[in-house]
């Protein structure tokens, strides 16, 4: 285990490769345990155990101090502040990967009457629902061109640098793809369900995407050929 870790810290303190190709490495290996993190939620299950181990405790030492009332009263600011306590995976679902449909069809299926409530869901309400996918694939559809793209580009490099420094740029730049993707459509839901049918959120996404990417195009052109 030792070994690893320091065949690790050599690989980035090699002043034989150059700065740009060490901090590639870096940011690569950070947005792989990132992923790896994120996708199996490692530290996420770890900080829920600590925090309802914690929080016992709490509960413990509340019964042991229950006539003293300032050690309660501390006690209780913990447990206020460990229970609110959130690991970057409860931000992120919450901001961005929360699910909207399910939101979407509490919003379209809200009514005073209750009786209207138990009816079964109409043609309209479920056009007033956005799936997520259609809304990802509408707002990133050069993305998800770009990813298959990028995943068979070092196999068929023949340049002579490393092949592990071209799977890590890969590896970062499709992460970095993803995590613009997941922003993007986060945006397009602010927008809200057009004319009371989703299909037209998903054109609108599709035209400012295609929008967006030209006018990059468009500055990336004017400035290449103001540097020439």
């Amino acid at each position: 285990m030792f070994d690893i870790i320091k065949k690790i810290i050599e690989l980035f303190t090699d002043k034989s490769k150059s700065f740009g190709k060490r901090f590639l490495m870096f940011f690569g290996v950070i947005m792989f345990l990132f992923f790896i993190d994120f996708t199996f939620k490692v530290t996420y299950n770890f900080s829920v155990n600590n925090k309802l181990d914690q929080l016992e405790k709490i509960k413990n030492l509340q019964k042991e101090y229950v006539n003293d009332t300032l050690k309660l009263k501390e006690l209780s600011r913990l447990e206020f502040e460990i229970f609110n306590n959130e690991h970057y995976f409860d931000f992120i679902s919450r901001n961005i990967l929360y699910n909207p449909t399910i939101i979407e069809y509490i919003n379209s299926t809200k009514s005073n009457n209750k009786k209207e409530n138990q009816k079964a869901i109409t043609n309209d309400s479920i056009n007033n629902i956005r799936q997520y996918l259609p809304m990802f694939a509408s707002s990133n559809l050069l993305i998800l061109i770009l990813i298959p793209v990028l995943l068979i580009v070092p196999f068929f490099d023949n340049s002579e640098q490393e092949k592990y420094l071209l799977f890590l740029g890969v590896l970062t730049v499709i992460v970095l793809l993803i995590i613009f993707g997941i922003v993007t459509t986060w945006v397009a839901y602010r927008i809200p369900v057009i004319y009371g049918n989703s299909t037209y959120n998903y054109i609108l996404n599709f035209l400012i995407q295609c929008l967006f990417w030209f006018l990059i195009i468009k500055i990336g052109n004017k400035t290449n050929a103001n540097n020439v």
